[in-house]
C-alpha cells in the first residue's frame, strides 16, 4: 500500500500539493504534531475491491509515504486526529448506515461509535479529546442537527434545533464555542453556538455562500469555504479573525475547499481540482493575515441586520435602536466612555463589552440606563438592572475591516488594539543598562513574583529580562479613550510589526 506519488508534485512557492493521483483525495487533516496529513481517497490501495468507495489514508506533509488505514469495501471518509495524535474520528458505511467510527491512529481498534439508523458525519474533535460533535439526519427525516458524544460513556447530546441544515462543525480552543454551516435563514452562511446558553448568532455577515469553518489552533483566526452563487460553484479558502471580521481570500485559482489548520496556525491544507481532479494541497497563510489576527473572543453577538437588540433579565427581546450616544464603564485602570457607533455588544449583568473591531473590556457601566426606540416607534427608558445585554446592529458606516495596531493585553483580560507611547527609558539588566527602543521590540512582556519587572524580546529574536523606571503606558485605541495604564495591570504588549 506505500508508493511514491505517480506524478511530480506542483510547487506554486505559496501553495504547494500533497498528492497527485488519478483518483480523487479529499478532507485533509493535519497531525498534531504537524508531519502528516489524513484524508479519504479513492486511490486503488492494496486491499481495494471496490473501485468507487473511498479509504482512509495518511501521508507525509511533503506528499511521501502514503499509507491505507481502512480496507474495507465500504465508504470511509471524513477523517480527523485527536488533539492527541493518538486517535482518528472517521465517518464510515461499514455497518450499513453511515455511522461515526474511531480508530486508533494506525488504523487498528475501529469501534462505531454512534451505531445509529440515521446519518452522521463532519465529526470534529473537542480541545480536550473528550467529546466528539458531529451532524445527524434522522432516519425518519428532517434537517439535519448538531449533536454531540461522550467518548467515555456514549452519552449523546443534541445541540442544535433550529430550522435548517447544520454541518461542518468546528470546535474553537476555548472548548465552549462551536463554528458550523447552516441554510437555516435561506443562505449557507457560518454561525456559531455557545454551548453553556444554546445561544446561536451568525458569525461572518458577508453575503458570499460559506460553508466548512475551521478554527486555528490559538484561536485568534476562523478558515472557512466561499463562492459567489449556488449558480457558479467555485469555492475558494478565505481566513478572518475568529469573531468574523477582517476576512482574507487566500486561493483564487480553481475549486479549494475544506480547510484545516497545521498545529503552528501558518498553514492550511485543503482540497483542490487545480490539476484536474480533487487532489490535497497545502498553503502558507500570509504574515500580514497571521500579524493582523485580534486574539477575539468569538462570544460577540450582534444585532438583527442594523437593528439593535436588548435581552432582558426575562429572557424577553425588543429590537429597535439604541439612542444613547456613549456608553460609559469604570474599569480597574480607567474611566471609558465609548460611542455607541464603536460597541458590538455589551453585557450589562457583567460589565463585559465588545468593540467593532474585536477588542474587548470589562468594568462596571455607569449608564444607569437606556434609551430605546422599539421598531413599533415607541421609546422607552430601561433601568440598566433589568437588562442583560444588548446586541448593535451593524451600521451602514461600520467598517468591514480594521487597522493593524499595537495590541495590550491586560491582567483582568481585557486587550485592545491601537498604539503604545513609551517615554524614553532604561532597562536595568544583567547585561548593563540597555535603552528601550521601541523600533526594536517586538513584544514586552510584565513580570510577576520576580525581581525583574519585564521581559522585552527583540525583533530579532534576542531576549533580555530587567527592571524598568517607567510607571505607566499610554496607549490610544482605535475605538476608544486615551489611557494611561499602571504597568502592574499589563501582561503584555505586542507592537505593531
Amino acid at each position: 500500500s506505500e508508493q511514491a506519488p505517480p506524478k511530480p508534485l506542483i510547487d506554486l512557492g505559496n501553495i504547494k500539493q500533497i498528492t497527485n493521483y488519478p483518483e480523487d483525495d479529499a478532507r485533509p487533516s493535519f497531525s498534531p504534531d504537524g508531519t502528516k496529513v489524513v484524508f479519504h481517497s479513492k486511490k486503488a490501495g492494496k486491499f481495494k475491491k471496490r473501485k468507487k468507495n473511498r479509504d482512509i489514508w495518511v501521508i507525509s506533509v511533503d506528499g511521501t509515504n502514503p499509507k491505507q488505514l481502512t480496507t474495507t469495501e465500504a465508504d470511509d471518509f471524513n477523517p480527523v486526529y485527536s488533539p492527541d495524535g493518538r486517535l482518528i474520528v472517521y465517518v464510515s458505511e461499514a455497518d450499513g448506515t453511515q455511522d461515526i467510527w474511531i480508530m486508533n491512529a494506525d488504523g487498528t481498534g475501529k469501534k462505531n461509535l454512534t451505531a445509529d439508523p440515521g446519518r452522521e458525519s463532519y465529526p470534529a474533535w473537542s480541545p480536550d479529546g473528550k467529546r466528539v460533535v458531529y451532524s445527524a439526519f434522522p432516519e425518519t427525516g428532517g434537517d439535519a442537527d448538531l449533536w454531540m458524544i461522550t467518548l467515555s460513556d456514549g452519552k449523546k447530546e443534541k445541540l442544535t434545533n433550529i430550522p435548517g441544515n447544520e454541518s461542518f462543525p468546528t470546535w474553537h480552543k476555548d472548548g465552549r464555542h462551536i463554528a458550523f454551516a447552516s441554510d437555516k435563514d435561506g443562505n449557507l452562511d457560518i454561525y456559531i453556538i455557545d454551548l453553556k446558553t444554546k445561544e446561536v448568532h451568525r458569525l461572518i455577515d458577508t453575503p458570499h455562500r460559506k460553508s466548512r469553518p475551521s478554527f486555528s489552533p490559538d484561536g485568534t483566526m476562523i478558515a472557512y469555504s466561499a463562492w459567489e452563487s449556488d449558480a457558479d460553484i467555485k469555492p475558494q479558502i478565505w481566513v478572518a479573525n475568529a469573531n468574523g471580521t477582517q476576512p482574507y481570500q487566500i486561493t483564487d485559482e480553481a475549486r479549494n475547499t475544506h480547510p484545516a489548520w497545521s498545529p503552528t496556525g501558518r498553514e492550511i491544507v485543503f482540497h483542490s481540482d487545480y490539476d484536474g481532479n480533487w487532489d490535497i494541497w497545502m498553503a502558507q497563510v500570509p504574515d500580514e493575515v497571521i500579524n493582523k489576527a485580534h486574539f477575539a473572543f468569538i462570544g460577540i453577538i450582534r444585532g438583527k441586520g442594523n437593528k439593535d437588540v436588548i435581552k432582558l433579565g426575562t429572557g424577553d427581546k425588543l429590537t429597535g435602536r439604541v439612542l444613547d450616544k456613549k456608553i460609559s464603564l469604570q474599569t480597574s485602570y480607567a474611566r471609558m466612555d465609548f460611542p455607541t457607533d464603536y460597541v458590538a455588544s455589551t453585557n450589562l449583568a457583567t460589565g463585559e463589552m465588545f468593540l467593532i473591531n474585536g477588542d474587548k473590556i470589562k468594568g462596571y457601566i455607569l449608564n444607569k440606563s437606556i434609551r430605546f426606540r422599539t421598531e413599533l416607534g415607541q421609546i422607552l427608558n430601561i433601568r440598566k438592572e433589568k437588562i442583560e445585554n444588548i446586541a448593535f446592529g451593524m451600521r451602514p458606516e461600520e467598517p468591514r475591516t480594521f487597522p493593524n495596531g499595537d495590541r495590550i493585553f491586560l491582567k483582568n483580560h481585557d486587550y485592545l488594539t491601537g498604539k503604545a507611547t513609551l517615554p524614553p527609558a532604561l532597562i536595568t539588566s544583567a547585561a548593563g543598562a540597555v535603552d528601550i527602543l521601541r523600533e526594536n521590540l517586538k513584544t514586552i512582556r510584565f513580570l510577576e513574583d520576580t525581581k525583574e519587572d519585564v521581559q522585552l524580546v527583540f525583533k530579532n529574536g534576542d531576549t533580555l529580562r530587567g527592571t524598568i523606571e517607567i510607571e505607566d503606558i499610554a496607549f490610544q485605541p482605535f475605538y476608544g479613550p486615551l489611557i494611561n495604564i499602571y504597568k502592574g495591570k499589563i501582561n503584555e504588549i505586542v507592537f505593531k510589526n
